[in-house]
């Protein structure tokens, strides 16, 4: 497991219009598929069971245990939310007439799949399919014209609900 994510940023904004929050990176923990050998010892901390995604806490003790090439980052909001792990998918929405592969192949992205409900739209990856790429690269597809909408594709364990 990478000891700090070094090609993954620090922060990254959780979707292109103005109100947007932003996501930090949690030094405290990490996410790893659910099957991962040699994660026994570390805490886990949630469960995405349906991506088959754990998010484990890191303890100093168990990290050199801990060692997967699967291992990517997780945010939060705050150190009090529960825990966001990216995808590496973005879904981004086009202006009117906007080609969205023209678009975004040159700020390294690819069309991965189009909703049918909206031909506006589109699921983006990386290029190289690297989620750090894809949230490395975030500000470029924010920033760009004839992008209406971007946001990062985030999991997050379900909350249970209070009394209705």
């Amino acid at each position: 497991m990478p000891e700090s994510f070094e090609e993954f940023p620090q922060t990254f904004a959780s979707h292109s219009r103005p109100s947007a929050r932003v996501y930090r990176m949690r030094h405290d923990c990490f996410a790893a598929p659910s099957n991962s050998p040699g994660l026994d010892e570390c805490p886990l901390l949630a469960e995405l069971p349906d991506e088959g995604i754990s998010v484990f806490g890191r303890l100093h003790a168990t990290l050199s245990n801990a060692a997967t090439s699967e291992s990517i980052p997780v945010y939060a909001f705050s150190d009090s939310e529960p825990p966001a792990v990216p995808t590496g998918r973005v879904f981004v929405t086009g202006s009117q007439g906007v080609k969205l592969e023209a678009l975004v192949k040159p700020l390294g992205y690819e069309i991965q799949s189009r909703p049918g409900y909206a031909p506006n739209s589109a699921w983006l990856v990386a290029v190289d399919r690297s989620i750090a790429t894809a949230l490395a690269n975030l500000k470029n597809l924010m920033n760009a014209t004839g992008l209406d909408s971007v946001e990062p594709q985030m999991l997050r364990p379900s909350q249970p609900r209070g009394p209705a």
